[in-house]
Parts: structure tokens; C-alpha cells; sequence
């Protein structure tokens, strides 16, 4: 989804790749790599982010797919979402980065973390400002007044604030959007359109990570 218009994704220069890609991205650009590098906090792990949007519904489509993938992550794969915070008049980025890492915070995140999509998707919420978030979380009967406060706690403004600068060290703009590493970057617009049924772009972008999750473990 395009920060611009936040409907469509955009289109990001790719690189070469020594490895086999699959057939459907064969000879494409179909990821693009990350300059420069971004730091990991995990240096034994091979770390891979999703970057999202609760409003995306790109992302939504992806996140049933990208659930099932994740179940199968080796475990020198560590795996993390991380909500995009663009500068917006018209979207309350901030508003969705907080209401995620206060889930999280709250330990809620397997539970809440579907609802706030079906929210947005199904019932068309725009939780468009930080009460109607607070009136949504008191209806799927989480404690409102335990929710602000952590809402306006300093560790969750903080993980806001590094989730930001991740958006900008990756030079995010469109999601769903995946991060290899601190060394690459791919997304369902950069995969060639197909007009065949058959090709799946949420399945093939994530055979672009698993390829360049086994570059990197070989690297």
C-alpha cells in the first residue's frame, strides 16, 4: 500500500542475485538491497521484519499466509512485525505504531492483534484518533484505564519511536513489506504482474525471504 495514496504499492528497485529464484520471478527484480546496511539486534539470528499497516488491507489479506509461514521458521530465524509510521494528516500512523505495542506490552498480542484488523477491514473502523481506539479496546473488553496507561507509558513511545526510524532506515514505502537481515528488502508490487490464477503473490514473495534468508545463512 503507497504512503501517498495508501492504496496501492510502490514500485522499488531491485538487484541481481546469485541464487535460483523461483520460476514465476526468474530474471525480475524482485527484491532490492538495503543501503546502508541496517543494524540487527540479534547477531546469532538471521532477523526478518514485516512492516505493516493495521489499515493496509494488503496487509490483512497477508496476515493469515504470513501466520502459517512463520510456524515454520528454523530457529536461527527470528521473526518481528513492526507497524509503519509515516507522516500523515490524513491517517493516524502514530495512533495504530502505539495501539500495537501496547498490546504487545500488555501480552494481548495473540488474541487483539486480529481483532484490530477484522476491526478496520470488517466492521470499518477507522480508528482515526486515539478515543475511538480507547472506545474499540474497552468493546473487545480489554481494561481501557490499564490501556491508556500503558498506551502513554514511556517504553511504548519508545518502541514507536525506533519502529519510526526502522520505516526510514529501510526506506519504506508501501506494506506489506518484509526485511531480510539489515540487507534486503521485497514486497508483493516488486514480484512481475501475472495474469495466471495460479501465481500467488503472497506465497512468492515469501519464497523471495526464504531465499534470501539461505543467502544470508550462507553468507
Amino acid at each position: 500500500m503507497d504512503r501517498r495514496n495508501l492504496l496501492k504499492f510502490t514500485v522499488l528497485a531491485g538487484a541481481s542475485f546469485a541464487l535460483p529464484l523461483p520460476a514465476v520471478i526468474a530474471q525480475e527484480h524482485a527484491y532490492r538491497e538495503v543501503s546502508p546496511p541496517v543494524p540487527t539486534l540479534l547477531p546469532n539470528k538471521i532477523e526478518v521484519l514485516e512492516f505493516f499497516w493495521y489499515g493496509c488491507h494488503h496487509c490483512f489479506d497477508f496476515e493469515p499466509i504470513l501466520g502459517e509461514w512463520k510456524k515454520q521458521l528454523p530457529s536461527d530465524v527470528s521473526f518481528t512485525q513492526v507497524p509503519v509510521g509515516w507522516r500523515s494528516r490524513r491517517v493516524h500512523f502514530e495512533g495504530h505504531q502505539t495501539l500495537f505495542y501496547t498490546l504487545e506490552a500488555m501480552g494481548l498480542l495473540k488474541t487483539a492483534h486480529q481483532q484490530v484488523f477484522d476491526a478496520m477491514h470488517l466492521s470499518k473502523l477507522k480508528l482515526a484518533t486515539n478515543d475511538e481506539i480507547f472506545d474499540f479496546i474497552q468493546s473487545i473488553n480489554i481494561n481501557r484505564d490499564e490501556f491508556i496507561k500503558t498506551f502513554n507509558s514511556f517504553g511504548v513511545k519508545a518502541k514507536v519511536s525506533k519502529a519510526k526510524n526502522l520505516t526510514e532506515a529501510y526506506k519504506i514505502d508501501g506494506v506489506p513489506a518484509m526485511a531480510v537481515d539489515g540487507r534486503f528488502v521485497t514486497s508483493q508490487s516488486m514480484l512481475p504482474a501475472k495474469s495466471s490464477g495460479q501465481f500467488d503473490p503472497s506465497q512468492e514473495v515469501l519464497k523471495v525471504v526464504d531465499l534470501l534468508i539461505l543467502r544470508q545463512r550462507q553468507s
